[in-house]
Parts: C-alpha cells; sequence; structure tokens
C-alpha cells in the first residue's frame, strides 16, 4: 500500500445481509482511484435469481424490472476478480461488503479475494471526531460532497471515494505532534485500516480548505415593517441598512427594550410564534441596552450554538457595541487532557483504543474542551468517567475564569443550578440584573433533578449480588476477601433500606450508603472491572445529600417506591417552589421569558409560586396562521390517508397514543405505502432523537408517541408539514392540542388530517381552518395544500 497505489472502492446492493442467510448482490459499484485521483466507474446490476424483499425495494429503489435483464452473479464474477487483482479495497462498513462480495466469490467456485482493505468509517471516526454521523449520508453532507440516489451501488462508491481522498488530506493536516501520538499506538482497527492511516499521516501537511459555515441572521432591511420605533440614530445602531425584521420581530424588540430600559424587577413573559426570530430580537435590544452581567439560560444546546453565532455576527457589525461572552457548563461536562494522556500511558504503547484516537485528533481543534461536541459515538459513561473534568481541569478554568468576566453568560439550566450562586459571589453581587429564559420547559425538570434524588435498589442489588459471584475469578485470596468485605457492607445497608426507608435519620443512611458504594466502585475500577454504577454518579448523588442535609427546609420527604414489575427505588422528594425561589427568583433581579410555548401548570409555577410580584405580559400582534384540519369521517379516513400518500408529498409524521399502536401502524404503513416511502417508527426502527435527526427530509412516513410533543421545542428540530393523528385517546382536552398547533405554526404549508369528533373540535382554536367537505379529486387537493 503507498500513496500512489490502486484502490478499488465497493459498494454492494444486497438483497440480504448476508450470503448465508440466501442474500445475494443486486448491484455492485466500483470507482478506482490511482494516484490520489478517481480514475474510472464500473457498475452493473445483477440477476439475483430470486424476489427482491419489498424493503430492500424501499431502500434502494431498485425494482425487480431492473434487475430482470441484467447478468447473474457468476457471469459477471470472473471479470469483477480480474478489475480487482492487485487493488487495495476500500469500503464504508468494509466488514460488509468486502466478505458478501468473497462469499458470492465462493458461491459460484471461485477463489476469495486477498486483498488489503480499508474501513472509511473507523477513518471517518478518528478524522472527523465531530461530525453529526457516520453514515455515508451524514458524511458526506458534513463535508459538502455530492451524493446522488443513496443506497445505489454506483453514487455510493462514488461517495465512498471521494471521502477517502477528503479524510486522506484530513490527515496530512494534522498537526505534527497530533500525527506521532496517532502513529504510537495499535488503535485495533478493521483489516488495514491502520495500515492506511499511517501511510496518510506520513504524507506532507497540506493547508485545508475550512469547512465551517456561518449561518444566516434574518435581519435585513424591510419596506414594510417599522423599525425599532426610536429615532433613526437609534435604528441604524441597532438594525442597519441591510437587515431586515421579520413579522412581529419589530415589537419583540420594542417591548423587550421598553421593559429593560425601565427601573423596575419583575419578569417579562413573552410568547412568540415559532421562528420570527426571538434570539436575535431580544438579544438584538439588549445589546443597546448594554444591561450586564446578563445570564442567556436555556437547556436546549442547539440554541446556545445558535446564540454563540448571533452574538459574534453581532460584535461584528460596526453600528453595534462590542460584548464579551462565554459559554459555562458544569466541570463534568469538559474533557480533562491530562486524564486522556493517563489513560494513554496505562496502555504502556501498546494497543489503544478508538475512542482515545478520536479524541486526540479532537483536542488539537477543540477551543471549549466541551464533550457534546463529540456528538455521536462517545455516549459510552465508562468512557467519559475516564476523561471527564473536575474544578481543576484546564478546559473548565478557561470557561470559568471567562465567565468571571464576560459581560454575558450562556449557560444550561443544569449549569445554572450547579454554578451560578458562586459566579455570582466571585463577582461579588447581590443579584444577577438579568436573566433571559429561552424554551424554558426543562426549567422545573432540572430543579428538581439537580437537588432531588432517585436510587435504584433493587439495580444495586442485583449488581451486588453479581460482584458476589465474580469475587471468585480474583487470583489474589486476599483482594477475593477484601470485595466480599466491600460489597456485604454495602448489601447491608441495602437491607436496612427495606425495612425502614422512611425512617427518621434517612438522609445520614443514605450518605454512608454512598460513601461506601462510592469507595466499592473506586476499588473495581482500579481492578478493570466496571459495574453498572460508577463512583462519579455516586458523588454527585453525595453532592445532593450534603445539600439537603444543611437545608433541611427544602426536603419534603423520602419514599421507598415500586413500580409494576417490582422495582424498587428510593426517592428523595424537594420542595420545588421554596427552591425555586431560593435558588432562582431572588438571584435574579429581572427576568426575560422567551417561549414559543408556556403550558399552564409551567406558567403558574412562574407566575404565582416563583415570582409573584411584577409581572408584566408582553402582547405580540400576530394573526393567526389559518392551519387546514382536514376532518373526514372514520369511513372515509383510509380514502383521504391514500390521496395524502399519493400526493407525493415529504414527510409525514403520525402520532399514536401507545407502544402497541405504535407497532400496529408500523406494518400497516410499511405493507401500504412501503414502495413509496421509508417508513420508520419510534423505538422499533430506532430511538425518538435518531429519528429526528436521520429523517428530516425525503419520503418518509415517521411514526411516533406522545413524548414527540415534548421535543417540538428543540431548537433544530423539524416538524413535517403533514401530522396524521389516526387515534384521538389523546387528544382529549385543549391543551393536548397546543404543543402541536403551536409548532405548526412554524411550517410553512402545514396540515393535519385526523377523524375528529365534535367535542374534540370545541376545544379548538377557532382560527383554525376545518375542513369536512371534500372534492372529488383528493390527490390534487392535498397537493394545493401543501404546495
Amino acid at each position: 500500500m503507498n500513496q500512489h497505489g490502486s484502490f478499488a472502492v465497493v459498494d454492494l446492493e444486497t438483497t440480504k445481509p448476508s450470503v448465508s442467510a440466501g442474500g445475494r448482490i443486486i448491484q455492485i459499484g466500483i470507482t478506482f482511484i490511482k494516484n490520489r485521483k478517481i480514475v474510472e466507474h464500473f457498475d452493473s446490476f445483477v440477476n439475483p435469481a430470486h424476489d427482491i424483499d419489498r424493503s430492500i425495494q424501499q431502500l434502494t429503489h431498485i425494482t425487480p424490472k431492473d434487475v430482470v435483464d441484467a447478468p447473474y452473479f457468476e457471469e459477471l464474477a470472473p471479470l469483477l476478480q480480474n478489475l480487482l487483482s492487485d487493488q487495495v479495497i476500500v469500503a464504508h462498513n468494509v466488514n460488509f461488503d468486502y466478505p458478501y462480495l468473497n462469499n458470492e466469490f465462493e458461491r459460484v467456485g471461485l477463489p476469495k479475494l486477498e486483498l488489503e482493505a480499508i474501513d472509511t468509517v473507523q477513518l471517518a471516526q478518528i478524522l472527523l471526531p465531530t461530525a453529526p454521523g457516520y453514515r455515508l449520508i451524514d458524511l458526506t453532507r458534513y463535508l459538502g460532497l455530492p451524493l446522488q440516489n443513496a443506497h445505489r451501488a454506483s453514487a455510493d462508491a462514488e461517495a465512498t471515494a471521494l471521502l477517502l481522498l477528503k479524510l486522506w488530506q484530513k490527515a496530512e493536516g494534522l498537526s505534527s505532534k497530533v500525527k506521532a501520538q496517532l502513529k504510537a499506538y495499535d488503535w485495533g482497527l478493521l483489516r488495514q485500516t491502520q495500515a492506511f492511516l499511517t501511510l496518510a499521516l506520513n504524507g506532507k501537511t497540506k493547508q485545508l480548505e475550512s469547512q465551517s459555515k456561518s449561518a444566516g441572521l434574518c435581519l435585513t432591511k424591510s419596506a414594510t415593517d417599522s423599525i425599532f420605533s426610536y429615532d433613526s440614530r437609534v435604528q441604524a445602531q441597532l438594525i442597519g441598512e441591510e437587515r431586515d425584521l421579520r413579522p412581529g420581530q419589530n415589537q419583540l424588540i420594542n417591548q423587550t427594550y421598553d421593559f429593560l430600559k425601565s427601573k423596575e424587577s419583575g419578569v417579562f413573559n413573552l410568547i412568540t410564534r415559532p421562528k420570527m426570530g426571538k434570539t436575535s430580537g431580544s438579544l438584538l435590544a439588549l445589546y443597546f441596552t448594554k444591561i450586564q452581567p446578563t445570564l442567556l439560560i436555556t437547556q436546549d444546546r442547539n440554541l446556545l450554538k445558535q446564540q454563540e453565532i448571533i452574538l459574534k455576527k453581532f460584535n461584528q457589525q460596526s453600528d453595534l457595541a462590542t460584548f464579551s461572552f462565554t459559554t459555562l457548563f458544569e466541570p463534568n461536562q469538559y474533557i480533562d487532557p491530562k486524564r486522556l494522556h493517563e489513560s494513554l500511558a496505562a496502555l504502556g504503547n501498546e494497543h489503544g483504543f478508538l475512542w482515545q484516537a478520536r479524541l486526540l485528533v479532537w483536542l488539537s481543534q477543540t477551543k471549549t474542551g466541551l464533550l457534546a461536541e463529540i456528538m455521536v459515538g462517545l455516549n459510552h459513561r465508562q468512557v467519559r468517567d475516564l476523561v471527564r473534568s473536575n474544578q481543576k481541569g484546564a478546559f473548565y478554568q478557561q470557561a470559568w475564569q471567562a465567565a468571571k468576566k464576560s459581560q454575558l453568560v450562556l449557560m444550561s439550566f443544569d449549569s445554572y443550578w450547579a454554578l451560578a450562586e458562586r459566579l455570582k459571589k466571585q463577582r461579588h453581587l447581590m443579584q444577577w440584573p438579568l436573566a433571559i429564559l429561552e424554551n424554558s420547559l426543562e426549567f422545573r425538570k432540572t430543579l428538581r433533578h439537580h437537588y432531588g434524588l432517585s436510587l435504584p435498589l433493587t439495580g444495586y442489588g442485583e449488581v451486588l449480588a453479581h460482584l458476589i459471584e465474580k469475587s471468585s475469578e480474583f487470583e489474589s485470596l486476599t483482594l477475593q476477601k477484601l470485595l466480599k468485605s466491600k460489597v456485604a457492607t454495602c448489601q447491608n445497608m441495602l437491607e436496612q433500606f427495606y425495612e425502614q426507608g422512611q425512617a427518621r435519620g434517612a438522609l445520614k443512611r443514605i450518605k454512608h450508603f454512598l460513601v461506601h458504594l462510592s469507595d466499592l466502585a473506586q476499588f473495581l475500577q482500579k481492578e478493570n472491572i466496571h459495574p453498572d454504577f460508577s463512583h462519579f454518579e455516586l458523588d454527585q448523588a453525595l453532592v445532593k445529600i450534603n445539600y439537603l442535609q444543611k437545608h433541611r427546609q427544602f426536603l419534603l420527604d423520602t419514599r421507598l417506591t415500586s413500580d409494576e414489575s417490582g422495582i424498587q427505588k428510593l426517592k428523595i422528594i424537594i420542595d420545588e417552589v421554596n427552591l425555586g425561589k431560593a435558588q432562582f427568583a431572588s438571584q435574579v433581579r429581572r427576568l426575560i421569558l422567551m417561549n414559543d410555548f408556556l403550558p399552564a401548570d409551567l406558567k403558574t409555577f412562574f407566575q404565582d409560586d416563583i415570582a409573584p410580584k411584577n409581572w408584566y405580559e408582553g402582547q405580540l400582534d400576530l394573526a393567526e396562521m389559518a392551519l387546514p384540519v382536514m376532518v373526514p369521517t372514520n369511513q372515509q379516513f383510509n380514502t383521504h390517508l391514500q390521496a395524502l400518500a399519493q400526493s407525493q408529498i415529504g414527510p409525514i409524521l403520525f402520532i399514536l397514543p401507545t407502544d402497541n399502536l405504535i407497532s400496529e401502524w408500523y406494518q400497516k404503513l410499511r405493507n401500504q405505502y412501503g414502495d413509496d416511502y421509508s417508513v420508520v417508527a419510534q423505538d422499533l426502527t430506532a430511538p425518538l432523537a435518531k429519528l429526528q435527526r436521520q429523517y428530516q427530509q425525503g419520503r418518509f412516513m415517521m411514526i411516533v408517541g406522545p413524548s414527540y410533543l415534548e421535543t417540538l421545542w428543540q431548537h433544530k428540530t423539524v416538524l413535517p408539514n403533514a401530522v396524521v393523528i389516526p387515534d384521538l385517546r389523546f387528544w382529549d382536552q385543549s391543551d393536548d392540542w397546543e404543543p402541536l398547533l403551536t409548532a405548526l405554526q412554524g411550517v410553512k404549508h402545514g396540515l393535519i388530517l385526523s377523524p375528529l369528533t365534535r367535542k374534540i373540535l370545541r376545544e379548538l382554536p377557532t382560527s383554525l381552518q376545518i375542513n369536512r367537505n371534500f372534492p372529488t379529486d383528493l390527490v390534487k387537493y392535498y397537493q394545493f395544500h401543501l404546495n
């Protein structure tokens, strides 16, 4: 293998996951690279000599008609072996394509190929550690590489070839220090991937083109909307000639500005329409009033990143004052480089792990050290515990020192609860002058999570019993006895919880139990044993116990609970109202709540319980969108669903109330519409977060449960235009509809299809465009409403 050698990038489309299971190749694509340039392509359909499963047709869009006249594999095999001889095989998931191809050769009586092979998935994981995903389509979007007709072998092979060349260039562009670190260890990569990585790292360093893309900011001049209600000098200073305001954004800026300029303390609550620019609007008003220091708080990390982008853009404008800002998270959200290098030193210059290689590359690129920058593939708790920072870590200290001086501090709710009081004291403040909360739905949940506690007693008991069995694996009798002694102590304390869990002195007993369990976890870690609890998690729990021991007025109850399956937990119940007052309301002089949607119970919590004085309600004169709601009868519903599917629109969302119905509708939609749509379902094909990340565009039907409604306010959640609600058991009250209807206000051409009852219709807003009479041509009818 050398940089001037020949590489054959192979991609297969197949009928089943393996040849042994009766699978056959139905398309093969090969892109050839020579001297680091694409020189040739080969692709062919292959007749599998049997049916192609509907799910494969749905995925690849390869139909029986495409392969009926194609050559059989035994006819192509000699040509393929000739083409691939003396090549280095490259594939995106090489342990699928290469063995599959060899098994097909063996099936038709030809010898298996014995060639070097490279996996671009692992290369991408190392060299692109912050990529949003490692599917081929994720990487091509991330790098701006062309990929037409994904899941067609010819297109995928060419895209993988372009990816390999880009990764080669990335490896050459690393610093000499990182190159040396990556070459020092065997990372256990597939086949000859490590050899290729070393080859690429030995290349000359080249200047790489920046892959960053600046996000646009919707503030350009409009002739129809008055720009800021103050004098022209202010207009020019704040807005500038080249920026525009979205509908209602001018009112938002004016009302926020008026509240900020007033001398009154209190809360300003403003409910806006989705995607109307409340983030940039509120920050623009803040820039002019110059109130500092200010906290910007949201649990949505995508929104925090968007706030950073907006603030950077504002700071680049000559007509706006420059504001210093920083983002601050809890210490454990950062990496500690020392701990990473300690984990490498412990290897003794032998085998390393893929995650360590990824972190070495990422450390050479990151400015923040936030582990959340690595979005995929670093979620294993044991890995994070090995490298996460404490208060002494370099990256955390960098953020902390900046937060002590910055005019604006961006925080999550979690980091507010953990750090805001200490930061306030460091800055010699009696109160924070201003806090802006955007997307406040997680406020109460994070308060409960930060101060409350739920100990999985049944889970602890099972782990402890397993450790007694595992003790015999220790060669040293002394270690066996020590482990058994530590486990027995924890088991005895666990039994006491079952006997007197809610008795007086529960906090003290919980603390003693956690101390012993943490000691056990540290002992096991030294012996390279990783139970289902870590000393880090236990130490976090101890912090909560210590706080509640000092502030018993916030402790309501300790409660032993058991669910239907007999799993027992010990829960510490906190006084959320008084904690909210003490740790939030009393710490902030002025508060701005910015939300697309604020549930009635959370508004009551803020208005009546947390901040009952000086509550100001913003009013935006926004006309409600006349959202079409199609209300066929139960007998007409399936006909309407067929017309909606035939209208050839993009994604369609189905919301079902139970797991059984999700499964039932998944099978139904796959059977009926699987030829034309990719059908995916929450927790059946992927977790909800993955569905939302991967299925934002294209022709798919996504089936979800009511929990989907809780995610609608995440900054980058994309709501499909068409929402179908076949079952009405979840939708009895107007409050049930409010999140969905509010989110659909941000969709340009949206509609709801549901056989609503008259009772439910009476609960819905009068601004909705209710349709109960329909024309004959339903397909054109739906096309009209969705385009």
